[in-house]
């Protein structure tokens, strides 16, 4: 304000009473004193106050003299009045505020500072994460043998563990820090997606993993399969409860993982990459549960049902497409998750006058020669369509027998001594030793070759029994993992196959992958390449066959084109051919060249939706037709083949527009693996 708007009183010199030279001098003095104790220091005056001075300056009071009095101190008393109250005083020079880039400085030096310490405490939380990982990865790996053994009681503990230290992670990434970080340019996504995925992870512990653990405490999966291969359904019925509540919360996570965007830090991607495979084995196998659990216990006999199952003994050693001739059948049934198995017979010491009752379609007969289904139940299996064959047998089964089935179990001897060996067990039938390093070639060549033709046949069938009584009666002391991989990898191979007829359980069946069912998913092209013995005669244990599939070529509508390969080679020696008896260089004197020929019939069929083409071969003697079955393009062949002899099939095999993934092959399973 100006002199003139000041309110009056001592600090106004209009207003003040005259006073004399003394006093006058005294106060100079007190004055001089105390603003040079206080500005001898040199500090600034307060931005406000030099502001207000200069407001003062600019505008003078109309009243003041126009020469004031100088002073002792060569000032005039008005001057040191303005002093006091901060105004400059005339003559004198005005000091400046800080400069602008100064306070730049101050901003971005304390910003420094502030960013700094921001990034020096996350990176401790990262650090911090990065030990909680570690420990993550040790307490699963408790976590998953605990699951893996049957150690129930170690599951909860385990399980709080890993919720301990996800909630840990969580909380780090909950920091303000660490959402004012999701807001850099580019790294910011990084942040925003690592936070997220921590917190699902911590959701899939609380919410899945510890309530899944806690609802198997105390329950021994080990003792799922008892000895005797008893099936304890209420340990099965606390497994399924316990998938089921598991599944929404790890949904949630898979759907987190694949909505995430590339990640700008590789190594971020590559773990993500790795999750997200798991993730995907994980939803598939949800899928699966959610189709299997809820009929098993009803498929085991639950609440006191009775179910019974034809059991077929598929013998390798003579192919049929659907897996190989049946050298035994017979029932086992199953009570409150009990196995009982019934006798088993050769299929033809049953046999009956007139016919098996099996319908087969005009397709079946002209694609893979099944007229015979209609008085041999072995015909039955030429099809590759187990579902189809299975049904078959079945039917064959209650005309003959006047007895339904629930459903049909194929087994080949192959699968047979792998049990064996998962389950550790043996059997001696009439002075030979069967175990698991032995069952498939004591039933599939010592047999034929050491045992007159009149006893083959039973000893099949009493080895085949015997030797499924002693795999229930160890399955319970067996490895649970190493099972599950046996049953796998029986039926990825054929040589483990299942169907039923309720239409619900053989959905069950096929999502396990147990159904043998022919591929018909257009964007997972499979190849079939399947062999049935024309030769009528166990010669198959020299059966060789290999299939080469090339480079695919991209086609102009979206199709794919691979050039195949399929060797197939008899792998007697002419020395075997002379000294074999005739039940292993077979009968079929009609399409036999010599007693060593192997007579094939090979059936490619193509990948759903699509075709094949350009079939040729060289070597033994060949011949073929196209045809169609089940909606495939099938290309029936027949190849006979001398001792040491390849005959070479080469053809063009295009899949659907449809397909997404790289061609695979599917087969007739072999009776031994050739190097």
């Amino acid at each position: 304000m100006s002199a003139k708007h000041m309110a009056p009183g001592p600090s106004d010199p209009k207003k003040r009473p005259s006073q004399g030279p003394a006093r006058r001098a005294s106060h100079a003095r007190q004055t001089a004193s105390s603003y040079g104790r206080t500005q001898g220091a040199g500090p600034q005056p307060s931005p406000h106050r030099a502001t207000r001075a200069s407001r003062t300056a600019a505008a003078p009071t109309a009243s003041a003299p126009a020469t004031p009095a100088p002073s002792r101190h060569g000032a005039s008393e008005l001057d040191r009045v303005k002093s006091r109250s901060g105004r400059p005083a005339p003559g004198k020079r005005r000091r400046r505020g800080p400069r602008w880039w100064q306070v730049t400085l101050i901003v971005v030096a304390v910003l420094a500072l502030v960013a700094g310490a921001c990034g020096f405490a996350m990176y401790q939380d990262v650090k911090a994460i990065q030990s909680e990982v570690d420990d993550v990865k040790q307490e699963f790996a408790v976590y998953k043998d605990a699951l893996m053994n049957g150690k129930s009681d170690q599951l909860s503990g385990s399980a709080a563990s890993l919720a301990q230290s996800t909630q840990s992670m969580a909380d780090h990434v909950s920091s303000p820090l660490w959402r004012l970080a999701e807001l850099v340019p580019t790294y910011g996504q990084d942040v925003r997606q690592a936070r997220e995925l921590v917190n699902a992870a911590n959701i899939l512990v609380h919410n899945g993993l510890v309530p899944f653990s806690n609802d198997l405490n105390g329950v021994s999966v080990k003792s799922l399969v008892k000895d005797g291969g008893q099936v304890d359904i209420e340990i099965l019925r606390k497994l399924i409860d316990a998938v089921l509540e598991i599944r929404e919360p790890l949904q949630d996570t898979i759907h987190t993982v694949r909505s995430m965007e590339p990640f700008h830090i590789q190594r971020l991607n590559d773990l993500i990459d790795g999750a997200r495979s798991t993730l995907a084995t994980a939803d598939s196998l949800l899928d699966e549960a959610d189709d299997v659990l809820p009929q098993l216990p009803s498929m085991l006999g639950a609440d006191g049902q009775t179910k019974t199952y034809l059991v077929l003994a598929l013998n390798n050693v003579e192919t049929n497409a659907a897996g190989g001739f049946p050298g035994a059948w017979g029932t086992m049934t199953v009570t409150d998750g009990r196995i009982s198995l019934g006798d088993t017979f050769e299929p033809f010491a049953q046999r009956r006058d007139g016919e098996t009752g099996v319908d087969v379609t005009d397709e079946e007969m002209n694609a893979l020669n099944m007229t015979g289904a209609k008085e041999n139940p072995a015909v039955a299996l030429a099809t590759p369509q187990f579902p189809r064959a299975a049904s078959m047998a079945a039917q064959v089964w209650l005309n003959w027998n006047h007895q339904a089935v629930n459903g049909v179990v194929a087994v080949s001897p192959v699968f047979l001594q792998s049990l064996l060996a998962v389950t550790g067990q043996s059997v001696d039938v009439e002075g030979i030793h069967v175990d698991g390093s032995n069952a498939a070639t004591v039933l599939m060549h010592d047999t034929y070759w050491n045992l007159p033709v009149e006893a083959q046949d039973t000893f099949f069938a009493g080895v085949a029994g015997s030797s499924f009584r002693a795999v229930f009666a160890g399955i319970g002391s067996a490895d649970s993992g190493d099972l599950a991989k046996t049953f796998m990898d029986g039926a990825l191979r054929r040589n483990f196959q299942v169907w039923m007829a309720d239409e619900a359980q053989e959905g069950a069946i096929d999502a396990l992958g147990f159904s043998g069912r022919l591929s018909d998913d257009p964007a997972k092209p499979v190849l079939g390449t399947y062999t049935t013995d024309y030769t009528w005669s166990k010669i198959d244990w020299y059966l060789n066959m290999n299939t080469q599939v090339g480079e695919g070529v991209k086609n102009a509508d979206g199709s794919t084109s691979y050039q195949v390969t399929t060797t197939v080679a008899n792998a007697m020696t002419e020395e075997e051919a002379a000294t074999a008896p005739e039940y292993v260089t077979g009968s079929n004197a009609a399409m036999k060249r010599s007693r060593g020929d192997m007579v094939t019939g090979l059936y490619l069929f193509a990948p759903a939706g699509g075709t094949i083409s350009d079939v040729q071969a060289t070597g033994g003697v060949f011949s073929t037709t196209q045809c169609s079955v089940y909606g495939f393009d099938v290309w029936r062949c027949q190849l006979n083949d001398a001792p040491q002899e390849t005959t070479t099939v080469t053809y063009t095999v295009t899949t659907s527009p449809e397909a997404t993934e790289p061609l695979a092959v599917d087969r007739t399973p072999a009776a031994r693996t050739f190097s």
